[in-house]
């Protein structure tokens, strides 16, 4: 399609007016070609030449003339085709302007048709047009009096039954199996839908399966989380499948479902409602609406059931509508929000309960886990080492035998796999070991555990979506203890029927007091194991377990205790434990280090530079409240609080380091007499003024060793150090090590007191990560050279004030330079062409270099000064206050001073001074 017949929205007369005359240029050149001699240089005489300048110039000039034509008409049409498309543009905005208008005003119309396919949809799955109903069972239906209940949460198959859990559970393909757990046993009905005629829905499960590509997972994971409702009616049972329609996460709406659609969240995170009309309303309103139809649509599935089949028969009355307020006030249909108002058990979480156990773990206890090769966490080391072993086989029993320097439990195991070696293929004889944390969320600290409570996260509903790969743990643990707790039969009978004599207590309280005692005791000892076969180590057991008994009888909830508690609490406000022993009291108290305040606030730049939760002073106290021993600055471990009962406990107790040692960390004495001192004695020996000294004393990877940082003054600093470039003092690196040896460098390097760009002049040490904390400082002697860096910064702008100065002179001269270059060249070309109009055009292909940088390059014995050095002296005269505008180089420096410059620099003039 051409331009002529494709409608334009402007006028392109101009378009083809200039290719016109860029066209007329194109041809004139190519005449200017042909009439004009060639480029032969063949002569015979100094005449000849001169006539055949001329010629060529005249050449030249009418193509150079056809060019600058053409090159015109070319800019021109440019613009007209910019003019045109730029119109275009404009005409194509205001036509999607107008659509989206019509848009907007069909937008009613739109959203009334979708709402008609809505509810055409709806009005289908009322019909039943797409369910598919099977029968489960068969048998005699509740009485017509019995309610329709209908419950709120989605349960999920694999959740309900725990089948094939050690093989990651049950998917969509397994319904099946779930229906025959289902049948199998009445506690299993009741435990999904407890009601005598009642309607769950389902899916296959919650959580997402990864079956090995990305496609498949897509697919699979759609079909698992498909609704499947299960309805029951007295003995019979159906399932229902509804194609293209799931129920989501809940069957009915929550109390607050709509309500805290027109809520957001603070950014302090607290609700706040959203302002009526807004953009935010406006969305929640259309989320609203949305919500409300889908309910809609389960509704019209279970009255489609009532009024269509049945199923649910007899009604609790003829003309049962769901649909209607009536239905629900009469008490014919009840709504059950257990998935909102579920009743607990006053039991904790089951990761919270995890972390309970698994937070004292220690060497010498027992764990089962989940075992994996790798961790998988960023920055965290293989789990397994060395890193080419197998991992050990999952749900079995292992003993902690190591703690690493970085606070992580290990254990050993006989290695399975292969090797190549210079015998060929065999088992390494070594032991592998596998690290984990006490964080960790696959491993479960057995000893620690009883068979009741294993039991119950295993048979409880409320969060198994949560933990169900921990299912296999949770099995071979709750087998373990259940096979030690036979083993240990009559050793437990025994302590149950002497509780009971000995403190008038009935079974089930001896009972349970005879398990913690029994926990009590296996964890006190360094290395846990069972309670059987050995004669001697039952009978000290059992005395232990009764002392023990008899001592928790004595004291335990008395008034006198209660009393004795609060008085240790006020005699050591910074008491963060108060704890029972067997024959006496003890009392931790926290130590307030000289550079670790209890909030960040209180602490250079927001971090410690000593842990706090590290050293402890334990005081001894007896049964009369009289303190009879003191053990300052020591640790505690976890073997000494298992033998505690903890009457009282701060805050902070749940972030204490338990289990630190007292090698690995420095007190605030040591800091002092092995690293301040001898570090500040070194700078002072060397004539330096010690500023500062900030260290690290993070938990280390290899014990004792503490890096720190130095920041002195050298010896005679005054005055004369505002002459360099930029305000520095030295700085230096010190490290402790494990063997006690302290190491200063000698070498210190240089650190700027001034900020960055658009920054305030501060200290080199702020801004540091939180890995150098100050521990020492002398203030006079950093406000005494903040006074020289202040003086140094009113230098800086009145050197950075010249610089700028001396610069825009060079430029000046420099400027002067390069016109002088140009006016020569073009003499030279119109001596050739003699035609001032092709002039800018040639200036276009020349360049001119700035010699402001050129370096003399004649003979040594002719060396002239440099560019460079003119910068400096024009420097040193602007520093000396001298006014150098309008002068010029001679002017300034002198005749004889100027010759010594570049050539012809004697007579360029520095620009006027600027208003």
């Amino acid at each position: 399609m051409t331009m002529d017949n494709f409608p334009l929205p402007a006028d392109t007369t101009g378009i083809t007016d200039a290719i016109s005359r860029t066209s007329d240029a194109v041809e004139l050149a190519k005449s200017a070609m042909e009439s004009q001699p060639g480029t032969d240089l063949a002569i015979s005489g100094g005449g000849e030449a001169v006539d055949m300048k001329r010629r060529f110039a005249a050449q030249y000039g009418s193509l150079t003339a056809a060019r600058s034509t053409a090159l015109v008409a070319a800019e021109e049409a440019k613009a007209e085709i910019k003019r045109v498309r730029d119109a275009a543009d404009a005409m194509i905005r205001a036509a999607e302007a107008d659509l989206r208008a019509k848009m907007a005003e069909l937008e009613p119309v739109l959203k009334q048709a979708e709402r008609l396919k809505d509810g055409i949809a709806a009005l289908n799955l009322y019909l039943g047009r797409d369910e598919h109903i099977e029968t489960l069972r068969t048998g005699e239906p509740a009485p017509a009096d019995t309610p329709v209940h209908i419950r709120q949460l989605v349960v999920a198959m694999d959740e309900e039954s725990a089948l094939a859990a050690e093989n990651g559970g049950i998917d969509f393909r397994d319904v099946a199996l779930f229906d025959e757990w289902l049948l199998a046993d009445p506690k299993n009905l009741d435990q999904v839908i407890p009601d005598q005629k009642g309607i769950v829905a389902a899916i296959a499960r919650r959580s997402m399966v990864d079956y090995g590509e990305p496609w498949t997972n897509m697919v699979m994971n759609e079909k698992n989380h498909e609704t499947w409702w299960l309805i029951r009616n007295g003995e019979n049972l159906y399932r229902m499948t509804i194609n293209e329609f799931n129920v989501g996460s809940r069957l009915i709406p929550r109390a607050d479902e709509f309500t805290a659609m027109f809520e957001r969240t603070g950014y302090d995170g607290k609700k706040y409602a959203l302002e009526p009309g807004s953009r935010d309303w406006l969305k929640a309103e259309e989320i609203a609406d949305l919500r409300t139809r889908h309910f809609m649509k389960i509704a019209m599935v279970l009255q489609g059931l009532v009024a269509r089949t049945p199923i649910l028969h007899p009604l609790p009355t003829p003309d049962l509508n769901l649909l209607e307020q009536a239905a629900y006030d009469d008490g014919f249909v009840r709504l059950i929000a257990d998935d909102e108002n579920a009743l607990g058990t006053g039991r904790p979480d089951f990761h919270t309960w995890l972390k309970e156990k698994n937070a004292n773990l220690r060497v010498g206890l027992r764990v089962v886990g989940g075992y994996s090769a790798r961790t998988y966490r960023e920055g965290e080391e293989d789990a397994v080492h060395p890193s080419t072993a197998s991992a050990p086989k999952s749900a079995t029993l292992q003993i902690i035998n190591r703690e690493l320097p970085d606070g992580r439990l290990s254990f050993s195991y006989k290695r399975t796999d292969k090797v190549w070696g210079r015998y060929g293929e065999t088992t390494p004889k070594t032991s592998a070991s596998y690290r984990f944390s006490r964080s960790a969320t696959d491993v479960l600290a057995v000893d620690f555990c009883t068979a009741e409570e294993i039991a119950y996260y295993l048979e409880s509903r409320s969060e198994r979506r949560s933990y169900l790969k921990m299912f296999p743990v949770l099995r071979a643990a709750l087998a373990l203890i259940r096979d030690e707790e036979e083993q240990e039969a009559p050793f437990r009978d025994l302590i149950t029927a002497e509780l009971m004599k000995r403190h008038n207590l009935d079974q089930a309280d001896a009972h349970t007091l005879m398990q913690e005692l029994v926990i009590w005791w296996k964890t006190a000892n360094k290395w846990g194991r069972p309670l059987n076969g050995d004669q001697d180590a039952e009978a000290k057991a059992a005395r232990v377990i009764l002392a023990e008994a008899k001592r928790r009888a004595a004291s335990t909830g008395t008034s006198n205790e209660d009393v004795l508690v609060a008085s240790l609490v006020e005699q050591h406000p910074d008491a963060i434990v108060v704890a029972r022993r067997t024959n006496d009291y003890v009392v931790v108290e926290r130590i307030r280090r000289e550079w670790s305040h209890e909030n960040d606030e209180g602490n250079t730049w927001h971090h410690t530079a000593v842990p706090g939760n590290v050293f402890v002073n334990v005081h001894t106290v007896s049964k009369a409240g009289k303190v009879t021993g003191t053990k300052e600055w020591t640790t505690v471990n976890r073997a000494q609080i298992a033998k505690w009962v903890i009457l009282h406990q701060a805050d902070v107790w749940d972030s204490w380091n338990i289990d630190a040692k007292v090698k690995d960390w420095l007190t605030d004495e040591q800091i002092t007499d092995l690293i301040l001192e001898p570090v500040l004695a070194k700078i002072i020996d060397g004539g330096g003024t010690p500023l500062l000294v900030s260290m690290n004393h993070k938990q280390p990877s290899s014990h004792r060793f503490i890096e720190g940082h130095i920041h002195y003054l050298p010896a005679g600093f005054g005055e004369g150090d505002l002459l360099p470039r930029h305000f520095t003092t030295p700085s230096a690196w010190f490290t402790y090590g494990r063997n006690g040896a302290l190491y200063v460098d000698a070498h210190p390097t240089q650190k700027s007191w001034a900020g960055g760009w658009n920054r305030e002049y501060e200290r080199p040490w702020e801004g540091h990560s939180e890995a150098r904390q100050i521990v020492w400082q002398d203030e006079p002697a950093i406000v005494s050279t903040e006074k020289h860096r202040d003086a140094w910064a009113m230098l800086d702008k009145v050197r950075t004030a010249n610089e700028r100065t001396t610069e825009a002179l060079i430029d000046s001269i420099n400027d002067g330079y390069r016109d002088r270059v140009i006016a020569a060249e073009k003499q030279k070309f119109m001596d050739d062409f003699h035609d001032d109009t092709l002039w800018e055009g040639h200036l276009s292909t020349l360049t001119i270099k700035a010699p402001r940088d050129q370096r003399w390059t004649g003979p040594s014995w002719d060396q002239k000064r440099t560019w460079g050095e003119l910068w400096g002296a024009v420097s040193a005269a602007v520093a000396a206050g001298r006014d150098l505008h309008g002068l010029t180089v001679a002017e300034a420096f002198g005749a004889e001073a100027a010759a010594a410059f570049p050539d012809d620099l004697a007579e360029l003039r520095f620009a006027e001074a600027s208003e």
